[in-house]
């Protein structure tokens, strides 16, 4: 899904972040957040890490056109392919 940025928007962001442990009852877990961004400072079309308590995070900026997208599971199409195979051929 894209969504669109606001004018003062300069860039693209996407934010890989990993919470190690258990923390507010909550079990370990990563995500990837994707979205606009305006402030470029030093890191305009590069990346850096940051660590805190019990997690870390990537932060990416980019400058062209759905440069943060999401990619498609090569294991996810494999595995729906060979199901439209059998379910076709048997």
């Amino acid at each position: 899904m894209r969504l669109p940025c606001t004018q003062k928007d300069t860039m693209c962001r996407k934010i890989s972040q990993v919470v190690e442990f258990e923390m507010n009852g909550m079990p370990p877990d990563s995500r990837v957040i994707r979205g606009c961004g305006w402030d470029e400072s030093s890191y305009k079309g590069r990346c850096y890490q940051r660590s805190g308590f019990g997690g870390r995070q990537e932060v990416c900026s980019c400058i062209e056109d759905g440069c943060n997208s999401a990619s498609i599971p090569v294991g996810a199409t494999a595995l729906m392919l060979l199901t439209f195979a059998l379910l076709r051929f048997y």
